[in-house]
C-alpha cells in the first residue's frame, strides 16, 4: 500500500509522534506495527486467521455488538472501564472483521499514546486523520501479520494468487488483501479490482505498488484493447507479457507490462489485476509517430487508402530494451496480421 499522504509530508500531530516514541522507533507506522507485533505476542496468537477475541482481555474489551448504524465502527465504554466495539451490523463478515482490528487499534493508542488521548479527550476532539490512518495499520499487522505476507510473495510467482490466498489464510476481503500485498510487495506496478455492470466492466477498486508513480485507470492491455477486459477474464489465471496503452490519449506514454488476471467466483462477476510495469516508460506516441513521419519524408512510398498516408510506419519498440524501430507496413495494413501497438 502507499503511504498516506501525511506520511510521505510527515506525521504532525502529537498522537502519531507519540506512538513512534513509545516504540522507541521514528516513524509512527513502524511503531503501530510494533505494537501490533507485541500484542499478539503478549496474548499467545501464533495461527491464521488471527483471533481477535483473543486479543480482548490485554486490550480492555468487554463484547463487540451490532448496530445499525452509518459509521464503520466505534468504542463505547462500559461501566466497569473497559469497552464495547460496535460494528455495523449490515456489512460482510471479513469487513467486519478489519473493523474490529480498526477500534483495538484505537485502543492501542490509549495504551501506547496515553498523554495524547488524555489532551484529545479533555479537549473533546474526536480521533485525528493520523490516528485513523495508523488503526487501519494495526489492523492490518492484527490481521496480516508482515511475516505471513512476505512468506506468501516470496513463494509466489503470481502476485494475484498471492492476494487470494493472503484473503483465504487470513479470513479478510479480496480487497484489504489487494491492500496489504500492494504496500508489502516491491513490484512496482497496479493491483486493480473490476466488476461487473450489465454488460460493461467497470474498475472498482486501483491501488499502486512498489512505488509505482503511473496512475494506470485509463490503461489497457493493447492485443485485447477491443474487447478489454473480457477477453482476458474469460481465461483464468491470465498472465502475458505485452504493452499497455491509453486509447483515449495519444500523447499517453505506453509501458512494457506483465498483466496477471483472475476471475473471483463472487455473485456479481469479479476480476483481480496486476499490471507488472516494472519496464522504463517509452516516449508518448504523438512523438513517435512524428518521428516516423519525418523518417520517411522523400520516400516515395504510396499513401493507404485508409488512413491517406498518415499512419503507415508503425512503430515497434524492442520487448525490452524499450528501442524504437519502424516497420515499411500501414498501421491500418499490419494491423490484421501483427498485434496492434495502439493507435
Amino acid at each position: 500500500m502507499s503511504e498516506p499522504r501525511s506520511q510521505r509530508l510527515g506525521w504532525t500531530t502529537a498522537e502519531a509522534r507519540e506512538i513512534a516514541a513509545s516504540a522507541q522507533v521514528t516513524d509512527p507506522a513502524q511503531g503501530m506495527r510494533t505494537h501490533a507485533r507485541t500484542t499478539l505476542l503478549a496474548a499467545g496468537v501464533q495461527t491464521l486467521p488471527t483471533s481477535l477475541a483473543a486479543l480482548f482481555p490485554i486490550l480492555g474489551v468487554r463484547k463487540v455488538r451490532l448496530a445499525p448504524m452509518q459509521l464503520e465502527g466505534g468504542l463505547r465504554a462500559a461501566p466497569d472501564g473497559r469497552y464495547d466495539i460496535v460494528v455495523r451490523e449490515d456489512r460482510a463478515p471479513t469487513r467486519r472483521r478489519f473493523t474490529i482490528a480498526h477500534e483495538l487499534g484505537h485502543l492501542l493508542f490509549y495504551q501506547h499514546a496515553p498523554v495524547a488521548k488524555s489532551e484529545q479527550k479533555a479537549q473533546g476532539r474526536n480521533a485525528p486523520l493520523e490516528e485513523e490512518q495508523l488503526c487501519n495499520v494495526a489492523a492490518e499487522e492484527l490481521v496480516m501479520p508482515e511475516g505471513h505476507v512476505q512468506l506468501l510473495l516470496a513463494g509466489a510467482d503470481d502476485p494475484t494468487a498471492a492476494v487470494l490466498e493472503l484473503a483465504a489464510t487470513c479470513d479478510v476481503s479480496v480487497e484489504a488483501a489487494m491492500f496489504r500485498i500492494a504496500g508489502a510487495s516491491g513490484l512496482r506496478g497496479q493491483f486493480e479490482l473490476w466488476r461487473r455492470d450489465g454488460r460493461d466492466w467497470r474498475l472498482a477498486r486501483a491501488k499502486r505498488s512498489g512505488g509505482f508513480g503511473t496512475r494506470l485507470e485509463g490503461y489497457v492491455v493493447e492485443d485485447y484493447r477491443h474487447r478489454y477486459p473480457e477477453s482476458i477474464f474469460a481465461a483464468t489465471p491470465f498472465r502475458r507479457a505485452g504493452w499497455l496503452c491509453s486509447p483515449s490519449s495519444r500523447a499517453a506514454p505506453s509501458l512494457r507490462a506483465t498483466t496477471f488476471a483472475r476471475l473471483l467466483g463472487r455473485r456479481v462477476p469479479t476480476a483481480l489485476v496486476f499490471h507488472h510495469a516494472n519496464r522504463p516508460v517509452v516516449a508518448p506516441r504523438d512523438d513517435i509517430f512524428a518521428m516516423a513521419r519525418a523518417q520517411r519524408a522523400g520516400t516515395g512510398m504510396a499513401s493507404c487508402p485508409e488512413c491517406h498516408g498518415t499512419g503507415w510506419i508503425d512503430p515497434v519498440s524492442a520487448p525490452f530494451s524499450g528501442e524504437v524501430r519502424y516497420s515499411r507496413a500501414c498501421r491500418c495494413r499490419a494491423w490484421r496480421t501483427h498485434p496492434p501497438r495502439c493507435a
